[in-house]
């Protein structure tokens, strides 16, 4: 199958399948939420079962795409073996941990943010455990889907560059999408008018292009980094530091009255100027990298094509 219609396969069952289904998730929740074990189901808003539904689509539906884009190993994947490319994964993550917390650092620092004091160490402990379990579980399931699904099977068919530009955009809008809350009875169809509010809610404006243009500079950073390397764990580090820092960043800071929001963003870190500049900032590094390595070596830019490691 070519890997343009099993990525439209994997979509439609992604963003059609899944809201379909939620509803009848959310009817069985209901049922269960009488056994008191299960009460937390019944609770839980209309808005989390379809993106958890959205979600299990998803994860279910890597194998037969991967399969359909002859990715049919770790090693196809991009999951070189770890112990000769722990190097990279550290690199990674340091560069991705230091990036943002620059941004909590310069917003503390010019009073764009302040620091919040009422956390005890219990709840802190919490926070470092949820925040580390993101890390570790989020960012392999998005590189695997993103750089070594979605990247890789377009540099095959199209070269490196446009696979670049398409997979950041596609990344790009995938978590740009806002949380809609559904207050209507929930039918068959509620799981697709949501998605669609969703969307609206999403919808292009001034206020939003400082997020959307970090999403889009991350996607690069993290597509030249797997392309640089030939396999995802650079680009799973960064994105694991990255992860640690958009669950925390909420967590330690608070709003300043009179702050300006346009740059120094709200709780959610990367929707503010300076996180653009300081993204574009990353993103100088890993080229950096990569162009001290290839000269050194005298490897063009396909070396990631080519499978080979540079390292």
């Amino acid at each position: 199958m070519r890997p343009g219609r099993a990525w439209t396969l994997y979509l439609l069952a992604v963003f059609v399948g899944g809201p379909l289904w939620a509803p009848w998730a959310y009817t069985a929740g209901q049922f269960a939420g009488e056994v008191p074990l299960f009460s937390a189901l019944a609770n839980a808003p209309f808005h989390r079962y379809l993106t958890r539904c959205m979600m299990v689509v998803a994860i279910v539906g890597l194998w037969p795409l991967f399969k359909a884009l002859g990715l049919s190993s770790w090693q196809k994947l991009g999951f070189a073996p770890l112990k000769s490319n722990a190097h990279h994964l550290f690199r990674g993550f340091g560069l991705g941990f230091a990036s943002l917390a620059i941004i909590m650092v310069i917003s503390l620092a010019s009073h764009g943010r302040a620091w919040r004091g009422d956390r005890d160490t219990v709840d802190v402990l919490g926070h470092l455990v949820n925040a580390g379990l993101a890390a570790i579980v989020v960012s392999p399931l998005e590189e695997v889907l993103f750089r070594g699904g979605l990247f890789g099977a377009l540099r095959k068919e199209h070269g490196w560059k446009l696979a670049l530009v398409v997979s950041s955009l596609v990344y790009a809008a995938v978590h740009f999408l806002d949380r809609a809350r559904w207050t209507e009875p929930v039918t068959w169809s509620s799981g697709i008018t949501l998605l669609g509010q969703m969307f609206a809610g999403a919808g292009w404006s001034a206020a939003l292009m400082p997020r959307f243009l970090t999403l889009c500079v991350a996607g690069v950073v993290l597509g030249i980094a797997y392309h640089w390397t030939g396999n995802l764990w650079c680009s799973v580090g960064l994105h694991a530091g990255w992860i640690f820092w958009l669950k925390s960043y909420g967590f330690v800071t608070r709003e300043v009255d009179g702050a300006a929001v346009w740059l120094w963003g709200t709780g959610r870190l990367i929707d503010g100027w300076l996180a653009v500049f300081v993204m574009l900032g990353a993103l100088a590094v890993v080229l950096g990298w990569f162009t001290r390595r290839s000269q050194r070596l005298g490897n063009g830019c396909n070396t990631g094509q080519s499978g080979t490691h540079i390292v």
